[in-house]
C-alpha cells in the first residue's frame, strides 16, 4: 500500500527495525526509537545500494517522492545517485581539499574506472607524499610552485625515482579533478620527468652467484616474517612478481599436477600464467603451506583478524630493514626477477623461452605469428635453474660457490 501522511503520523515503533514500501524502490525505515527515514533501494551494475533522503517530518512525503523521482532518473541513465550527490556537493561548495581529491581519485579512477589490480602502491604514495604537505589545502588553490616544492623536497632526500612516481600520480589526479570541474587549470600541466626527478639511471639489477649465496644464507638471520623469507626464495626460483605470490591463494597450486597457475586477475598483462613446479619449488611451497595453516592465502597477514594476505609493501620493507644482513646494495624483490632472467640467459636458455617464463608478450613478428606455449622448454629451464640454485646455495662458504658460465667462457678465451 502506498504511503500517505495519515499513515506516517500514526506509525508506532517496535522492538525491531522494520520497513514499509511505497513504490519504485521508495520506502520508509522505522527504528525502535521511532525515527522514520525515507530511503531508496536501487540496483546498478548488478549491485544493490540504499540512498537515504532524510527523516520524517523534517522531509515531507511529497519532498521524499520528488527526491526519489530525481534519483530514479539518474539510475535509468546508468548513474549512481549517491555518487552524483556527493560530486554535486563537492562542486557546489568548491571546497574540495587535496585529501578529498585523493579519496575521490582513488575510489573513482584508480580502483574504479582503471580497475588497477594492485592499487595500494598508488594509495600509499598519495597518502605518504602528498597529503602530509598539501592535504589540508583546497585543491583549486594548489599552485604549480606548491607541486614543484613538494617534489624537490623528495629529490633532496635522495629519492628521485619516488619524486617521479609522485609527480606522475599527482598529474593524473589533478587532470581527473579538472575534468570534473573541481579546478579550472591543473597545476601539473606540462610537468615532465626532467622537471622533477630527472631520468632514472639503470643500476645493477641482478645478483651474481656469490650474491645469491649471501642472500639465501642471509635469510635465516633476518628478523622478518618466516612466510616472507620463503616467498623471496620462490621469487628467485621462479622469476615471478611479488604480488603474484603475496596475493596468491592455495587454490592456484596443484601439487598433484606440479603446477602453479597465476590467474589473469593477478598477472600484470591480464593473462593466466602457468609455472611448472620443480623439486625445489615444490618443497618451498610445502614450507609455505605449513606456515599458512588454514588460510586460503599463501602469505596471510600475521596481524589481521580476518583471513587477508600480507601487504605487498611488507616484502619490500622487510628487505630494506635487513639490507645490512644481506650486504647487497639496492636489493629488491624485483631484482630477484631480473636475476632469474639474466642467469637463465647465461645458462643458454633461449630468449623466447625466458620471455614466456616471465609471462611477457613476445616482441615483433613473434607476437603475431608465434603462439606456441613452449611448455616443455619452460619446464626444462625451470629444472635447470633449480638445480643451479641448489648447487650455488649448497656451497659450504662463499669462496666455494661455483663459477658463473660467462666467467668460465671469458677465462677459456684468454
Amino acid at each position: 500500500m502506498p504511503l500517505n501522511d495519515k499513515l506516517l503520523k500514526n506509525i508506532k515503533p517496535t522492538l525491531k527495525r522494520y520497513e514499509i514500501a511505497d513504490s519504485g524502490g521508495l520506502s520508509i525505515r522505522i527504528s525502535p526509537n521511532g525515527n522514520i527515514t525515507f530511503q531508496y533501494r536501487f540496483r546498478i551494475e548488478g549491485k544493490q545500494s540504499r540512498m537515504d533522503f532524510g527523516s520524517y517530518p523534517d522531509i515531507s512525503l511529497a519532498e521524499a517522492r520528488e527526491l526519489h523521482r530525481l534519483a530514479r532518473n539518474e539510475v535509468s541513465l546508468g548513474k549512481n545517485p549517491i555518487e552524483e550527490k556527493r560530486e554535486r556537493t563537492l562542486l557546489d561548495k568548491r571546497s574540495i581539499t587535496v585529501t578529498d581529491l585523493v579519496d575521490e581519485f582513488m575510489a573513482k579512477e584508480i580502483r574504479g574506472r582503471l580497475k588497477r589490480k594492485r592499487p595500494d602502491y598508488a594509495d600509499s604514495i598519495l597518502r605518504n607524499q602528498i597529503i602530509p604537505t598539501l592535504g589540508h589545502k583546497k585543491a583549486k588553490d594548489i599552485s604549480r610552485r606548491d607541486i614543484i616544492d613538494l617534489l624537490e623536497k623528495i629529490v633532496s632526500r635522495g629519492a628521485p625515482v619516488m619524486a617521479n612516481r609522485t609527480g606522475s600520480l599527482t598529474k593524473q589526479m589533478f587532470t581527473f579533478a579538472q575534468a570534473r570541474g573541481w579546478i579550472e587549470v591543473s597545476p601539473c600541466a606540462n610537468l615532465t620527468k626532467s622537471s622533477i626527478g630527472g631520468s632514472e639511471k639503470p643500476r645493477d639489477t641482478f645478483l651474481s652467484y656469490q650474491q645469491i649465496w649471501k642472500f639465501w644464507h642471509g635469510l635465516p638471520k633476518a628478523s622478518f616474517n618466516e612466510s616472507l623469507k620463503v616467498c623471496l626464495k620462490i621469487l628467485l626460483a621462479t622469476g615471478q612478481r611479488r604480488g603474484e605470490i603475496i596475493l596468491g591463494e592455495w587454490s592456484h597450486i596443484s601439487f598433484e599436477k606440479g603446477r602453479w597457475t597465476i590467474p589473469a586477475s593477478l598477472s600484470k598483462n591480464g593473462k593466466e600464467h602457468t609455472i611448472q613446479l620443480t623439486p625445489l619449488t615444490s618443497s618451498l611451497f610445502m614450507q609455505l603451506k605449513e606456515l599458512a595453516g588454514a588460510s586460503r592465502y599463501m602469505a596471510p597477514s600475521p596481524v589481521s583478524q580476518d583471513d587477508t594476505p600480507i601487504s605487498e609493501r611488507a616484502i619490500n620493507h622487510a628487505i630494506t630493514r635487513s639490507k645490512d644482513i644481506f650486504g647487497i646494495e639496492n636489493l629488491t624483490p624485483h631484482i630477484l626477477r631480473h636475476t632469474f632472467s639474466t642467469k637463465l640467459s647465461g645458462l643458454g636458455v633461449a630468449p623466447h623461452v625466458i620471455e614466456k617464463l616471465l609471462n611477457h608478450q613476445l616482441g615483433g613478428m613473434l607476437a603475431v605469428y608465434n603462439h606456441h606455449p613452449y611448455y616443455k622448454e619452460r619446464k626444462e629451464a625451470l629444472h635447470l635453474w633449480s638445480k643451479t640454485l641448489v648447487d650455488i646455495c649448497s656451497a659450504k662458504d662463499i669462496e666455494s660457490v661455483m663459477a658463473e658460465p660467462d666467467l668460465i667462457e671469458a677465462a677459456e678465451s684468454l
